[in-house]
């Protein structure tokens, strides 16, 4: 093992922050796969069973803007919109049920 990673740097308190995150990780992974098939599904019936305008331009709207706008505008822009319950819910590791309320990385560097 090179001597810069260190010594103990798999220790049981690594491997507990660790646990964590793959839990995390595995239950937000969870969560967008069945929630992303399902209102692609519901969307994609509604785009070809019906003739509705709005529908059309709103999957237009969206398939036209990169991924990495669509992420950016959904995090600061509609995540300021949301009431403070709902932004304390979301950003605090309640995830696994570990029972501690640190804010997660991520909120913590945001601006």
């Amino acid at each position: 093992m090179p001597h810069w990673l260190g010594s103990n740097w798999l220790g049981s308190e690594h491997l507990v922050f660790f646990a964590q995150g793959l839990c995390i990780t595995l239950l937000l992974s969870l969560a967008v796969i069945v929630t992303g098939t399902a209102l692609g599904l519901v969307l994609g019936i509604a785009r070809f069973q019906s003739r509705n305008r709005i529908l059309l331009l709103v999957h237009s709207s969206i398939r036209n803007v990169p991924l990495l706008v669509q992420v950016l505008f959904w995090y600061f822009a509609v995540g300021s919109l949301l009431p403070e319950a709902a932004m304390v819910w979301l950003t605090t590791r309640t995830a696994c049920g570990n029972g501690n309320n640190r804010m997660w990385a991520g909120r913590r560097l945001s601006f």
